[in-house]
């Protein structure tokens, strides 16, 4: 797969039941934590969205996030809720990066899409 620079960057998206796949996205968060500390300015934040594309070009307008990987996708509201909440609050005690959410997510989803994805931006 490849991968187009300055879009979503899918490679890394899994599937899943969420109780199934939790502790993968908590590694490869973490995979991508030590990233943003060694390349970029050490800021991460973790949020949620039924269109990834849309999500992203609102982000890099802020001018402070390079990267936007795409983590997981689900078709359950509940599960992405449930999902972004527990990786806000396992990213909050990471040392050596700056996880940037203010509030435990909530603002990128709304209920009735078909699919909606969790993402990690790196600045």
């Amino acid at each position: 797969m490849y991968r187009v620079i300055g879009e979503p960057w899918f490679n890394w998206c899994i599937a899943g039941p969420l109780s199934r796949v939790e502790s993968t996205i908590r590694g490869k968060l973490g995979q991508f934590k030590r990233y943003a500390a060694k390349n970029y300015t050490g800021r991460l934040k973790i949020g949620a969205t039924n269109d990834p594309y849309t999500r992203w070009r609102d982000h890099k307008r802020q001018g402070i996030w390079a990267e936007m990987v795409v983590l997981w996708q689900t078709a359950s509201y509940d599960g992405i809720k449930r999902a972004e909440s527990s990786l806000i609050e396992w990213a909050e005690g990471y040392r050596d990066v700056e996880c940037m959410n203010f509030v435990g997510g909530g603002g990128g989803v709304k209920p009735g899409a078909n699919r909606y994805y969790v993402y990690v931006l790196l600045g």
